[in-house]
């Protein structure tokens, strides 16, 4: 995964590569204590935390 890092992020920016569908979870930012206990109950694995 290492490698492909510096990649990564002008893909995302230009469209290229949309990473939403890598989260199953949304949270607010008021929810992002939340996003943590369900990732550490194992009810999600990427939690994306909107504000």
């Amino acid at each position: 995964m290492r490698a492909y890092i510096p990649e990564l992020p002008p893909d995302i920016l230009d469209g290229a590569i949309n990473p939403l569908p890598g989260f199953d979870l949304t949270v607010s930012l008021d929810g992002a204590l939340g996003g943590y206990k369900a990732m550490d109950e194992r009810m999600a694995l990427k939690v994306l935390t909107r504000y």
